[in-house]
Protein backbone atom coordinates (compact mmCIF):
# COMPACT_ATOMS: atom_id res chain seq x y z
CA UNK A 1 0.00 0.00 0.00
CA UNK A 2 1.66 3.37 -1.12
CA UNK A 3 1.35 6.50 1.18
CA UNK A 4 -1.06 8.33 -1.01
CA UNK A 5 -3.86 4.82 -1.44
CA UNK A 6 -7.11 6.12 -0.97
CA UNK A 7 -7.70 2.23 0.98
CA UNK A 8 -6.98 3.28 4.88
CA UNK A 9 -9.08 -0.20 5.59
CA UNK A 10 -5.69 -1.65 7.76
CA UNK A 11 -4.46 0.84 9.77
CA UNK A 12 -1.36 -0.59 10.86
CA UNK A 13 -0.77 -1.08 6.93
CA UNK A 14 -1.14 2.34 6.42
CA UNK A 15 0.83 3.57 9.69
CA UNK A 16 3.65 1.07 7.96
CA UNK A 17 3.77 2.32 4.77
CA UNK A 18 3.57 6.53 6.33
CA UNK A 19 6.17 5.53 8.93
CA UNK A 20 8.62 4.16 6.39
CA UNK A 21 8.09 7.32 3.91
CA UNK A 22 8.55 9.83 6.89
CA UNK A 23 11.23 8.04 8.24
CA UNK A 24 13.44 8.36 4.96
CA UNK A 25 11.97 11.89 4.48
CA UNK A 26 13.39 12.39 8.14
CA UNK A 27 16.95 11.18 7.68
CA UNK A 28 17.25 13.19 3.84
CA UNK A 29 17.04 16.06 6.33
CA UNK A 30 19.12 15.06 8.69
CA UNK A 31 23.01 15.27 8.24
CA UNK A 32 24.98 12.01 8.08
CA UNK A 33 28.24 11.91 10.31
CA UNK A 34 30.75 14.13 8.95
CA UNK A 35 32.10 17.30 10.10
CA UNK A 36 30.39 16.94 13.55
CA UNK A 37 31.30 13.32 14.56
CA UNK A 38 29.74 14.21 18.27
CA UNK A 39 26.93 15.29 17.07
CA UNK A 40 25.53 14.59 13.85
CA UNK A 41 24.80 10.80 15.13
CA UNK A 42 22.86 11.86 17.63
CA UNK A 43 20.36 13.88 15.61
CA UNK A 44 19.45 10.75 13.92
CA UNK A 45 18.96 7.85 16.86
CA UNK A 46 15.47 8.74 17.67
CA UNK A 47 14.10 8.78 14.59
CA UNK A 48 16.13 5.47 13.83
CA UNK A 49 14.67 4.47 17.16
CA UNK A 50 11.43 3.65 15.45
CA UNK A 51 7.48 4.62 16.75
CA UNK A 52 4.50 4.49 15.22
CA UNK A 53 4.98 7.88 13.67
CA UNK A 54 0.78 9.05 14.25
CA UNK A 55 1.35 12.76 14.20
CA UNK A 56 2.52 12.49 10.63
CA UNK A 57 -0.41 9.62 9.59
CA UNK A 58 -2.94 12.54 10.85
CA UNK A 59 -1.75 15.16 8.92
CA UNK A 60 -1.70 13.44 5.76
CA UNK A 61 -5.33 12.16 6.55
CA UNK A 62 -6.63 15.54 7.50
CA UNK A 63 -5.05 16.88 4.12
CA UNK A 64 -7.12 14.25 2.30
CA UNK A 65 -10.08 14.54 4.13
CA UNK A 66 -9.83 17.86 3.17
CA UNK A 67 -10.09 17.39 -0.19
CA UNK A 68 -6.06 17.82 -0.93
CA UNK A 69 -2.90 16.03 -2.38
CA UNK A 70 -1.64 13.80 0.62
CA UNK A 71 1.56 14.62 -1.57
CA UNK A 72 1.61 18.22 -0.33
CA UNK A 73 1.49 17.48 3.08
CA UNK A 74 4.30 15.26 3.08
CA UNK A 75 7.43 17.78 4.11
CA UNK A 76 4.51 19.26 6.69
CA UNK A 77 4.36 15.52 8.27
CA UNK A 78 8.20 15.69 8.05
CA UNK A 79 8.37 18.82 9.87
CA UNK A 80 6.04 17.38 12.59
CA UNK A 81 8.28 14.50 13.19
CA UNK A 82 11.53 16.09 13.40
CA UNK A 83 9.65 18.40 15.52
CA UNK A 84 8.34 15.57 17.46
CA UNK A 85 12.14 14.12 18.28
CA UNK A 86 13.34 17.34 19.14
CA UNK A 87 10.86 17.63 22.07
CA UNK A 88 11.61 13.88 23.16
CA UNK A 89 15.13 14.77 23.41
CA UNK A 90 14.45 17.55 25.93
CA UNK A 91 11.68 16.30 27.92
CA UNK A 92 13.36 13.88 28.39
CA UNK A 93 16.14 15.73 30.27
CA UNK A 94 13.22 17.53 32.18
CA UNK A 95 11.78 14.22 33.25
CA UNK A 96 15.13 12.81 34.18
CA UNK A 97 14.00 9.76 32.08
CA UNK A 98 16.18 6.71 31.90
CA UNK A 99 14.99 5.03 28.89
CA UNK A 100 13.48 5.81 25.28
CA UNK A 101 12.15 3.06 22.85
CA UNK A 102 13.87 0.73 24.54
CA UNK A 103 17.22 2.08 24.91
CA UNK A 104 18.90 4.89 27.00
CA UNK A 105 17.99 8.58 26.32
CA UNK A 106 20.59 10.45 24.64
CA UNK A 107 21.26 12.60 28.07
CA UNK A 108 22.06 8.97 29.61
CA UNK A 109 24.83 8.18 27.13
CA UNK A 110 26.08 11.71 26.12
CA UNK A 111 25.67 13.82 28.74
CA UNK A 112 23.05 16.97 28.73
CA UNK A 113 24.76 19.49 26.75
CA UNK A 114 25.30 17.25 23.68
CA UNK A 115 21.66 15.86 24.44
CA UNK A 116 20.31 19.74 24.05
CA UNK A 117 22.91 20.54 21.41
CA UNK A 118 20.66 17.88 19.73
CA UNK A 119 17.52 18.66 20.73
CA UNK A 120 18.33 22.00 19.56
CA UNK A 121 19.93 21.19 15.97
CA UNK A 122 16.89 19.64 15.48
CA UNK A 123 14.37 22.33 15.85
CA UNK A 124 16.83 24.38 13.48
CA UNK A 125 16.34 21.98 11.26
CA UNK A 126 12.34 21.59 11.97
CA UNK A 127 12.69 25.33 10.85
CA UNK A 128 14.53 24.50 7.32
CA UNK A 129 12.08 21.86 6.34
CA UNK A 130 8.71 24.75 6.85
CA UNK A 131 10.86 26.81 4.83
CA UNK A 132 11.38 24.10 2.13
CA UNK A 133 7.71 23.95 2.86
CA UNK A 134 7.08 27.34 2.47
CA UNK A 135 8.38 27.87 -0.95
CA UNK A 136 6.86 24.42 -2.29
CA UNK A 137 3.79 25.41 -1.84
CA UNK A 138 4.10 29.28 -1.81
CA UNK A 139 1.66 31.59 0.60
CA UNK A 140 -1.67 29.98 -0.30
CA UNK A 141 -0.91 26.72 1.20
CA UNK A 142 2.00 27.33 3.27
CA UNK A 143 2.12 30.26 5.98
CA UNK A 144 6.14 31.14 6.40
CA UNK A 145 8.03 30.02 9.02
CA UNK A 146 8.18 33.07 11.81
CA UNK A 147 12.17 32.37 11.31
CA UNK A 148 11.32 33.69 7.06
CA UNK A 149 9.63 37.44 8.58
CA UNK A 150 13.42 38.16 10.69
CA UNK A 151 15.72 39.93 8.48
CA UNK A 152 18.61 37.51 7.75
CA UNK A 153 17.14 34.53 9.51
CA UNK A 154 15.47 32.98 6.96
CA UNK A 155 19.25 32.64 5.35
CA UNK A 156 20.29 31.15 8.30
CA UNK A 157 17.86 28.36 8.03
CA UNK A 158 18.55 27.55 4.71
CA UNK A 159 22.13 27.37 4.86
CA UNK A 160 23.09 24.06 6.85
CA UNK A 161 25.00 24.40 9.89
CA UNK A 162 24.86 28.13 9.94
CA UNK A 163 21.83 28.47 12.26
CA UNK A 164 23.57 26.46 15.04
CA UNK A 165 27.40 26.70 15.84
CA UNK A 166 28.04 24.22 17.78
CA UNK A 167 30.95 23.08 19.66
CA UNK A 168 32.56 25.19 22.21
CA UNK A 169 29.47 26.69 22.59
CA UNK A 170 26.60 25.59 25.64
CA UNK A 171 28.96 23.58 27.20
CA UNK A 172 30.34 21.38 24.63
CA UNK A 173 34.04 21.82 24.17
CA UNK A 174 35.40 22.16 20.19
CA UNK A 175 36.45 18.22 20.52
CA UNK A 176 33.30 17.53 21.19
CA UNK A 177 33.59 15.11 24.45
CA UNK A 178 30.96 16.20 27.13
CA UNK A 179 32.88 16.71 30.68
CA UNK A 180 29.29 16.86 32.84
CA UNK A 181 26.17 14.05 32.33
Amino acid sequence: MSILAKDHSDPGTYLESVGERILGEVLNRLPKAGSRPYLDPLLRDYPERGGKRFRPALILLCCEMMGGDPEDAVISATALELFHNFALIHDDIEDSSEMRRGSQTLHRIHGIPLAINAGDALHGIVHQVLLENHEKLGDSKSPASPSASQPGDAENFRRPGTGYRLGGERGVPPNGNSTSK
